[in-house]
C-alpha cells in the first residue's frame, strides 16, 4: 500500500504545499531503461519509508559528456513524516 499523496504518487509534475511531495523533485522510474526495483524496506520507527531500487544515474547537462553511474542504489520514499 503506497501511504502519498495519490497526486504525486502518479509522477504529477505539480505538487500541492501540504504533500509529501512538496518541495521535492520526482524520480519516474518509468521513464529510464535501465530502473530495476530491488525489495521494500522501512527506515526508523516508521517516520520515513519506502523501498530501493537501481538506476543508472548520470551528472551533466544534456549535450556534454556526463558522468555516469551504473547500477547506482537510491531509496524511493512512499511515505515520509512531515518533518522530513
Amino acid at each position: 500500500e503506497i501511504e502519498c499523496d495519490p497526486h504525486c504518487c502518479k509522477k504529477a509534475t505539480k505538487t500541492n504545499r501540504n504533500t509529501v511531495c512538496a518541495n521535492k523533485h520526482l524520480f519516474d522510474s518509468s521513464k529510464s531503461s535501465t530502473y530495476v526495483k530491488e525489495w521494500t524496506v522501512a527506515y526508523g520507527t516508521g517516520s520515513a519509508k519506502g523501498f530501493q531500487g537501481k538506476d543508472t544515474v548520470r551528472f551533466g547537462d544534456i549535450g556534454t559528456n556526463p558522468l555516469t553511474v551504473p547500477g547506482c542504489t537510491f531509496g524511493q520514499a512512499t511515505h515520509l513524516a512531515s518533518f522530513f
